[in-house]
């Protein structure tokens, strides 16, 4: 038996499209893009030193703080008592939170306000009733992270990672993504942190040398996260099968164009590995060949927002219902989402694109003409950022 001589192994988030070659193993993980290695990497942030200057009460309902740049605001008392950083309210192992919320008293008084040794804003609660006292602390820089979401709504952040860069068939010079060596990635911390700052940064990364097995795919994910089963089971393989009587269309050998896998799951991968084991046969022989393509779908669906605002909106807006039938247990798998995906601020989150398992859109009629011409644009977008690997 002859493997491909790369012996590649993509990997992939970001709801990246792709289209492969015949005879992949394909596996999915249950993590989310960024989320995972944004705790798995520690970065030092370089800031100024954050000093509480002043304390106090000043408002029946709120404690006064200012900052050692002249930043100062009103922190709402159940706020501060809801989010309190002590050992009864954080369990110090998980640092989960252990107060009930629920159990709080919406009219909780600040009966005194300090700043202590250490620089911690001290606060001592008293219920409107005077029945129950609490004592909590909270660390100054915590407190000043926190008052910049309150003074500007831009400056929310629902979770922290390091800056993400959308990519076309330029951004790499070498035509290859984030590459690095088997060994490498799975025997030292300083590999293993080189893959993970490229996936979080551009959402795709290349291990070469893995071993071209199911469990070569396997072991390179579980040094980084674990593995979600699906229908299809661990793996599923990609591979040209035409006797069989219950065909997948990835086992016909018709061509697959770029997409997103699963759109018709409740919950679409979050990382997709894609692992080369065989080639094709061909003329007798096991030859090195075929392509792999992708493209950041979230490259092509920033472009439209920026150039195309109407269809932006149409895709991000207009519901799709993606079906799959099963007919290997002759069930229906059925998910309803929009191609793309934003969260509240309108900002990108996901991309479904998978025009095989795309049912008859259900469009109000004034907006279908609207509507495909917004697909087209999408589609003929991905196509011109794609990135070619010849396997």
């Amino acid at each position: 038996m002859s493997y491909f001589c790369s012996r590649g192994l993509w990997i992939c988030s970001r709801q990246l499209l792709n289209s492969q070659a015949r005879n992949l193993s394909k596996l999915l993980t249950k993590t989310r893009a960024y989320s995972w290695a944004a705790t798995t990497i520690a970065k030092e942030i370089q800031d100024q030193p954050v000093v509480v200057s002043a304390a106090k009460v000043k408002q029946p309902d709120a404690v006064y703080v200012e900052f050692n740049d002249n930043v100062s605001w009103c922190f709402k008392n159940i706020w501060l008592r809801d989010n309190c950083r002590c050992p009864e309210c954080i369990h110090p192992n998980t640092l989960q939170k252990t107060v009930e919320t629920m159990n709080l008293d919406l009219r909780i008084q600040a009966k005194n306000v300090r700043v202590n040794k250490t620089g911690e804003v001290e606060v001592e609660w008293i219920s409107s009733d005077e029945s129950a006292a609490h004592k909590s602390a909270y660390d100054a820089k915590w407190l000043y992270n926190y008052s910049t979401c309150f003074r500007n709504s831009t400056n929310i952040k629902r979770f922290i990672h390091p800056p993400v860069e959308y990519w076309n068939a330029n951004t790499f010079p070498t035509g290859k993504p984030p590459t690095i060596q088997f060994e490498d990635f799975m025997e030292t911390r300083e590999g293993l942190k080189t893959f993970l700052e490229g996936m979080i940064k551009y959402g795709i990364a290349l291990v070469r040398g893995t071993p071209a097995t199911e469990e070569g795919i396997i072991q390179t994910t579980e040094r980084f996260s674990f593995i979600r089963s699906t229908m299809y089971g661990k793996t599923y393989n990609v591979r040209f099968i035409p006797t069989n009587p219950r065909l997948h269309l990835a086992y016909t050998g018709l061509a697959l164009e770029q997409h997103t896998d699963l759109p018709y799951k409740e919950t679409t991968p979050g990382i997709q590995i894609l692992h080369c084991i065989q080639s094709s046969l061909v003329g007798g022989t096991h030859e090195a060949g075929g392509m792999s393509i992708f493209n950041d779908g979230y490259y092509a669906a920033n472009w439209l927002k920026k150039n195309h605002p109407e269809h932006f909106d149409i895709l991000s807006t207009i519901p799709i219902t993606f079906t799959l039938f099963d007919t290997a247990v002759n069930r229906w798998y059925t998910s309803i989402d929009k191609v793309i995906e934003t969260d509240h601020e309108r900002n990108i989150k996901k991309i479904h694109v998978n025009n095989r398992s795309m049912s008859p859109p259900e469009i109000p009629g004034d907006k279908v003409t609207t509507f495909y011409e917004a697909y087209q644009k999408n589609c003929t977008i991905q196509k011109l950022v794609k990135a070619r690997k010849r396997r």
